[in-house]
C-alpha cells in the first residue's frame, strides 16, 4: 500500500454492471465525557445524507476528505456505568456503490484513527466488496 492519501472518491467506470462495496466497522473510545455527533464528525468526517441540501452537495465536490466516505453512517451509543470509565461505541455501516478499492477504504479509515486526539481503545472493520477484508487494532 502506497504512503500517499488514500483517495476514497475513486470509482469503477468500466462497465455497467453495479458492484456493491459493505462496511461495518465498530469504534470503542472511552472517555471523560458524553461524546457528540460533532466529535464523531471531527473524527470521520461529515455525514452526506442521500438528501442533501445543495450547498452541502457543493461542499462535498470542493472538498470530499472533509466528508464520510458516501454512503456511509455512523451512530454513536454513549455508555456510564458507576465504576467504569465512561465510554462510547461508533458503529460505522453503509453501502457503496461502484467502489471497488477497498484498500483505499481502510487506509481512509486507519488514517482518521492515527490522527485522532480521542481515546480509541479498540476498533475493527470489515469491507466487503471484489475483495473481503477485516482489520482490528
Amino acid at each position: 500500500m502506497k504512503d500517499s492519501k488514500p483517495a476514497i472518491t475513486q470509482h469503477r467506470k468500466d462497465t455497467d454492471m453495479s458492484i456493491w462495496t459493505h462496511i461495518t466497522g465498530v469504534i470503542r473510545i472511552e472517555t471523560g465525557k458524553e461524546l457528540t455527533d460533532a466529535d464523531i464528525e471531527h473524527l470521520l468526517g461529515k455525514r452526506l445524507p442521500y438528501k442533501a441540501s445543495q450547498s452541502l452537495k457543493d461542499e462535498y465536490e470542493n472538498n470530499p476528505d472533509s466528508f464520510i466516505p458516501k454512503g456511509l453512517n455512523f451512530c454513536i451509543h454513549n455508555h456510564h456505568t458507576k465504576y467504569e470509565l465512561n465510554s462510547c461505541i461508533v458503529s460505522i455501516f453503509g453501502d457503496i456503490d461502484d467502489y471497488i478499492y477497498e484498500e483505499n477504504m481502510l487506509a481512509w479509515f486507519r488514517e482518521r484513527l492515527k490522527n485522532s486526539k480521542l481515546n480509541i481503545r479498540q476498533t475493527c472493520i470489515t469491507i466487503t466488496g471484489l475483495y473481503n477484508i477485516t482489520w482490528s487494532m
